[in-house]
């Protein structure tokens, strides 16, 4: 068992309650802001279009969704409410026992087409051009070997059909250095903190599961780069936690205001796009389109 997975297993319970807004708003707008660019840039979860299949006796088929690296199904079972067909795949089974209870508490069991246990550097049980659309959400963020990063990127194109979108995100290196100056004094107070100027590998001490696991923190321009020269069409990246990044205080004094709080989400949600916050925020998504030829 790698460290990775150990981490993940230990922790899936964590790791399903991390992005709910009533544990930690700041990280909650992690989760709306990629939820907001999925719904304006996924194929829709249902359509006639000569893209998706179509049953002649039951109508449009539901676009199918591979998220891959989706733990406990935060995203998984967010697009099922939605109408989309996803199949889960994630390197820890702990999280995905706690993903297909979760789905079922949820009613969106049916909507699962799978439970899958693997590495995101090889989907080969998955044919090529299988899916509409394919997440790669945390991942690339824990393959520090950049030869498994690239063969990650490769996977998550190879099953898509052509014009397929694929959604990916990364811990981007200087937004780990403002969540820092608030989260992690102690590290920013070492000599190791000054190698986050670079794109930089984070090594976990064995049998620690309280901290955080193995990891590469990386440019956003980087991960732009391994999609294009992988074969896809760039069509944005964007501040995950806009200009929330680093104010994890902020936010949980802003949310016991409900006005300001709401304002505040909007203002994250119009801006997330602005090239100018990308590098400022913990994280960063890019969504990218398969090309047709």
């Amino acid at each position: 068992m790698s460290v990775i997975e150990r981490f993940y297993d230990v922790n899936a319970e964590r790791e399903w309650s991390r992005l709910a807004l009533e544990r930690e708003p700041q990280r909650w707008l992690e989760f709306r802001v990629a939820m907001h660019l999925l719904e304006k840039y996924l194929p829709p979860a249902l359509s006639p279009s000569a893209t998706l299949r179509v049953d002649s006796a039951e109508g449009p088929v539901p676009a199918r969704v591979l998220d891959v690296g989706g733990g406990p199904g935060r995203y998984a079972l967010a697009l099922a409410e939605r109408g989309y067909r996803v199949t889960l795949f994630d390197l820890s089974g702990e999280s995905l026992v706690l993903a297909r209870r979760n789905a079922a508490e949820a009613g969106v069991l049916d909507r699962i087409d799978g439970f899958e246990q693997g590495c995101a550097t090889d989907l080969g049980r998955f044919a090529d051009g299988s899916f509409d659309a394919a997440l790669v959400m945390g991942p690339l963020y824990h393959l520090v070997e950049e030869t498994d990063r690239l063969a990650a990127v490769r996977e998550s194109l190879r099953v898509l059909k052509p014009g397929g979108v694929v959604a990916a995100a990364i811990i981007n290196h200087l937004g780990v250095a403002r969540a820092a100056a608030t989260e992690l004094i102690d590290w920013l107070s070492t000599p190791d903190a000054l190698n986050i100027v670079r794109s930089y590998v984070n090594i976990a001490p064995p049998g620690d599961d309280a901290g955080f696991t193995e990891a590469y923190f990386a440019h956003p321009l980087e991960l732009r780069r391994w999609y294009e020269e992988a074969g896809a069409e760039t069509v944005l990246l964007a501040a995950q936690e806009g200009v929330a990044g680093g104010l994890r205080d902020a936010c949980r004094t802003l949310v016991e205001n409900r006005a300001a709080w709401q304002n505040f989400v909007q203002i994250v949600l119009a801006t997330c796009e602005d090239p100018t916050l990308v590098g400022g925020s913990e994280h960063t998504l890019y969504i990218g389109r398969k090309t047709t030829s």
